[in-house]
């Protein structure tokens, strides 16, 4: 979706929406802008990539693959549902 720089801040959000049209069910957004790239019902119907009854879970983190220190920063995020 958005190839992201070392030392820069980005704005990153998704929308999940199960009553979307089919091939947008998951909206990506990158600084507020809405990409070309979604999740689609095809992608969540399989278990394996969007397991379904299962709780989700927030998860942050990075894959450091030098000997180099390295660090994210979480400025903030939020969740909603909506019924």
């Amino acid at each position: 979706v958005q190839a992201l720089t070392a030392a820069s801040w980005y704005n990153i959000g998704l929308i999940y929406n199960p009553r979307e049209v089919t091939t947008k069910r998951i909206k990506f957004f990158v600084n507020n802008v809405e990409q070309t790239t979604y999740g689609t019902g095809a992608i969540i119907g399989t278990a394996a990539a969007f397991p379904n009854g299962e709780e989700l879970q927030p998860l942050f983190g990075i894959k450091n693959g030098s000997a180099a220190a390295a660090s994210l920063d979480i400025d903030g995020w939020a969740l909603y549902y909506g019924a």
